[in-house]
């Protein structure tokens, strides 16, 4: 098997949440991957990926499993960028000590403030413990916050509300893809997108002033290559039974179908369709998924990117802080 830029891991496909718009359709009857196909998988690559990131479902649900995949990639690539993705309600201070033992990157879900979060997720409570316990341990973190009709309209607050975690260092923002139990009603609207994304670029630049920076994901550079490793036919997701797809979003499309773990492989790339785009020399690139998936939200990344790729906006109106009960309140 040829050594992928990006590897990613579905270790399970169960899941403790329910989320109205989860792309894989997970429940908490999925499967979990035996250590033999991860091994199988690990052991055909030639060499090391950039980068291997653990999912789900939610990995933290099959704590043994998560151990012994993060003991299994770093005891065969030690020095590779390894990260786990999780919807952060599991946490406690012996899995901090595993994913410290590992050197393992670590983002969250939230795609809100909790009583948003708590409508399109649930279990936010259990969030904010989790960011409580990261602040404590001193154990950074990414955010990824799922834009969908509801959650676009608070992203200021969902920025504000995540800055007062000192583990919080960074955003990603994460256009709903139209797959699982997504459906289109919740992709937000243009308007809408536009003006939660300048409310947020708003938030960054006030925290900015005031000393506290969250770096975004989506602003990079442009380079010479798209962002995205499946779009230059560099990127494995490997699922619970073994099969191999070049995206996470495209799993159980027959016609993706790579190959399985220990057999050969059909390498393919996937096309963003962004040439001849005016935004070409300035942008990173969308994602081809996102576009396979739904034209309509193709458009709409595209939209995301050309509201980011002049940079961070000055704010034009202050937020207004307030404090009650000893926590940061913030109003507009």
């Amino acid at each position: 098997m040829n050594s992928p830029e990006l590897l990613v891991i579905i270790l399970t496909t169960s899941c403790n949440l329910s989320c109205r718009y989860c792309y894989l359709d997970c429940s908490s009857s999925g499967e979990t991957m035996a250590e033999e196909v991860l091994y199988t998988a690990l052991s055909g690559l030639k060499e090391a990926p950039r980068e291997v990131i653990i999912s789900g479902g939610e990995p933290t649900l099959v704590p043994e499993s998560l151990e012994t995949a993060l003991r299994l990639v770093r005891k065969r690539f030690p020095r590779v960028r390894l990260s786990l993705q999780s919807n952060g309600t599991l946490f406690d201070s012996r899995l901090v000590q595993i994913l410290r033992k590992y050197r393992v990157g670590l983002g969250l879900s939230l795609d809100g403030p909790p009583e948003v979060n708590e409508s399109l997720r649930g279990e936010s409570r259990a969030v904010v413990s989790s960011l409580k316990l990261l602040s404590r341990e001193a154990y950074p973190c990414g955010i990824t916050i799922t834009l969908t009709d509801k959650s676009v309209s608070f992203l200021p607050e969902t920025v504000l509300f995540l800055a007062q975690f000192e583990a919080v260092r960074s955003l990603g923002l994460d256009l709903l893809r139209l797959a699982g139990r997504a459906t289109r009603e919740e992709l937000p609207r243009p308007e809408a997108l536009k003006k939660g994304l300048k409310g947020l670029k708003q938030a960054l630049a006030w925290l900015k002033a005031r000393g506290r920076s969250l770096s975004l994901r989506e602003k990079r550079p442009r380079t010479s290559r798209s962002y995205c490793p499946a779009a230059r036919g560099r990127s494995l997701v490997l699922t619970p039974s073994g099969e191999i797809y070049p995206c996470a979003s495209l799993v159980g499309r027959r016609e993706y179908l790579l190959g399985e773990a220990g057999k050969g492989l059909s390498p393919r790339r996937l096309t963003s369709s962004c040439e001849g785009c005016p935004r070409e020399e300035d942008c990173p690139g969308r994602c081809p998924s996102r576009f396979i998936l739904s034209p309509q939200g193709g458009a709409l990344e595209c939209l995301l990117r050309g509201e980011l790729v002049s940079g961070l906006d000055a704010p034009k109106r202050y937020f207004k802080e307030t404090v009650h009960a000893g926590q940061s309140v913030i109003s507009l």
